[in-house]
């Protein structure tokens, strides 16, 4: 018996209204061997609120060769050009959300890199606390202790995000700032109305 699969979403402009019209198709990576091309999944013509969604099931991509998609979306304007393509990304739970916002980010060449020294910045930030501390009441011993517990469950709630949503993230370059980009949230399972 088929499976079920299901790509819903939104696209937005870059003043964040709804952009209707738009043709969004949905295709599966393919791994190129023999010339083999991608799997055509569906596609969907964006509603009054720029949603879209198109349902397919595993003979739309499943071979010989498959386990389960690596979906990427082709987004089409109306009058057919291709305005953007995401990345593939294997999709494991059925079901997948894109949140699109349109309008390329223009990079500022003078805007000082927000994402330089990150590892550096902590360091100083906690030997800042660190300094606060009381030696003669303990605080080292609690304070320590307060940080092991929050970077701790930072990071088990960073990973149960990812493990029941599939969050991806905002997809934009490695320096966002410096280089042009869309905004692309991409769930797998559906989040948003």
């Amino acid at each position: 018996m088929p499976e079920n699969y299901t790509i819903t979403g939104r696209i937005r402009d870059e003043n964040n209204q709804t952009i209707s019209g738009y043709t969004v198709q949905a295709f599966d990576k393919d791994p190129g061997i023999y010339l083999h091309p991608d799997d055509r999944l569906g596609k969907s013509i964006t509603d009054e609120d720029g949603s879209f969604r198109i349902t397919f099931t595993d003979d739309a991509f499943k071979d010989w060769l498959e386990g389960n998609p690596e979906i990427y979306l082709v987004v089409r304007d109306r009058e057919g050009r291709i305005i953007l393509t995401t990345e593939s990304k294997e999709n494991v739970t059925k079901s997948v959300d894109f949140q699109i916002k349109l309008g390329r980010s223009s990079p500022n060449p003078l805007e000082p890199d927000l994402y330089a020294n990150n590892f550096e910045r902590m360091i100083a930030a906690l030997k800042n606390v660190g300094d606060s501390a009381d030696f003669s009441k303990s605080d080292v011993r609690t304070l320590f202790e307060l940080l092991l517990r929050t970077q701790s469950s930072w990071t088990i709630h960073r990973d149960e995000l990812a493990r029941l949503h599939g969050y991806d993230a905002i997809q934009v370059p490695k320096n966002p700032g410096k280089e042009e980009h869309d905004h692309i949230t991409r769930w797998d399972r559906t989040v948003l109305p």
